[in-house]
């Protein structure tokens, strides 16, 4: 479904586009099921008819082409499409007809001339994916690897393709996003963002499941206020969605700790106890604290681990609920200091802004733990021979000093 019209939006920018298809039904226009259209309406033969697209063996869309887009569906395996219940624990992708598609197009590379050009992967993949997949393979000498999944939506692929939020380019080295980088500015005006190629199979992946909590969150409100008179789902979802600093924004996109104060753990904890009261169908704010509870412990199990294999002293630096303030009401770093206790852990415990947590840390190595970010600890000293678990990010790299930034510091195998 996204091939056609991503190929032809792109001949529309000017492009010599060639397209093949391992289904010969494919080879036309007139197979394409969909209603789409381009920005302005024309049809995608009318597109196709003012352009340089056209359909072509797979020889000469390879040896002809210096970026290949590979546009193959990745289904769930046992044909799961979200029509019927959900099974229990998932369902992963098919990923032959995408390891296929791929070996076919190096194949056919390798027999051909040698130049410098890009077999970009455009199919959904969890991250890891793409990487495991080159492993079994031997590239042609020039061709190189990545990752341009779309974000579009069937009925608007042309325009999407355009003109997105923003273009991502999954690469593993420098000049090929470079490469994939000027192409896109040729057809879009969008932001581009590049990065590596786990990166972006992550980005992809989760801005699709992103959606689908934003709509069971919808319509768990639906469901509370059916069950509730006086309320109107439309009236709340119209205020929520004025809320464009904390709500609808960056705000909390960042890893780290739990939530935390003295009104949000509870509103959730009360929330929970009436989605209850209601027999609401699903319960996302008891969820929200489960999954509050359990990253914690996982992060606490983390510290528990290195302290194994380190044998150094635990400290916790920080246990106020948010950085830059003394309140340690809702504090998830002291919720993390309690699953440490219960991992059989004994942290020392230092904030340098709650006056009862005044506990200057060792001159000597230890395992310090951040527990709140205060703009104070950037420069948090730790002695040579330290190791600093840091969910947030936010200390300072030192000489001598082993920073493990939580998520963010596992280099691919």
């Amino acid at each position: 479904m996204l091939g056609l019209p991503r190929a032809l939006a792109v001949a529309m920018r000017g492009h010599r586009v060639r397209g093949y298809d391992a289904d010969p039904r494919r080879m036309s226009l007139d197979w394409y099921p969909g209603n789409e259209r381009a920005p302005d309406g024309e049809s995608l033969p009318s597109v196709a008819a003012r352009s340089d697209f056209a359909f072509a063996p797979i020889d000469e869309v390879v040896a002809g082409s210096e970026i290949i887009f590979l546009s193959v569906q990745t289904p769930s395996a046992g044909s799961y499409d979200g029509s019927g219940p959900f099974p229990a624990g998932g369902v992963d992708y098919d990923l032959e007809p995408l390891r296929r598609a791929v070996a076919q197009v190096a194949d056919t590379a390798a027999r051909g001339p040698a130049f410098s050009r890009v077999l970009s992967v455009v199919s959904t993949v969890l991250p890891g994916t793409l990487r495991n997949i080159a492993r079994g393979l031997t590239l042609a000498s020039g061709l190189a690897l990545a990752h341009t999944p779309e974000f579009s939506a069937v009925g608007s692929i042309m325009r999407d393709c355009l003109d997105p939020e923003f273009a991502l380019v999954g690469t593993e080295d420098e000049k090929t996003g470079r490469k994939l980088k000027t192409f896109y500015q040729t057809i879009t005006n969008a932001p581009i963002f590049v990065t590596n190629l786990e990166n972006a199979e992550m980005i992809k992946t989760t801005y699709n499941g992103y959606i689908g909590i934003k709509i069971g969150f919808a319509n768990a409100l639906m469901e509370m206020a059916h069950k509730t008179p006086g309320c109107d789902v439309d009236v709340v979802s119209d205020c929520l969605a004025l809320a464009s600093r904390r709500l609808i924004s960056s705000k909390y996109l960042r890893g780290g700790l739990g939530d935390g104060g003295g009104c949000h753990p509870k509103e959730n904890a009360a929330l929970s106890a009436f989605a209850k009261r209601l027999g609401l169908s699903y319960d996302p704010f008891g969820n929200n604290m489960a999954s509050r509870d359990r990253q914690t412990e996982w992060i606490a199990e983390l510290v528990a681990t290195e302290h194994r294999h380190s044998g150094l002293p635990v400290w916790l630096i920080g246990t106020a609920f948010k950085a830059d303030v003394t309140i340690e009401v809702g504090s998830p770093a002291l919720l993390l200091l309690g699953a440490m206790q219960r991992s059989g852990l004994e942290p020392a415990v230092h904030d340098p802004l709650v006056p009862d947590r005044w506990n200057p840390p060792p001159k000597t190595p230890a395992l310090f733990v951040i527990g709140t970010p205060h703009a104070e600890l950037k420069t948090f000293a730790a002695p040579p021979g330290s190791i600093v678990i840091d969910p947030w990010n936010h200390v300072s790299e030192r000489a001598g000093v082993r920073h493990v930034a939580v998520g963010r510091t596992v280099t691919p195998g």
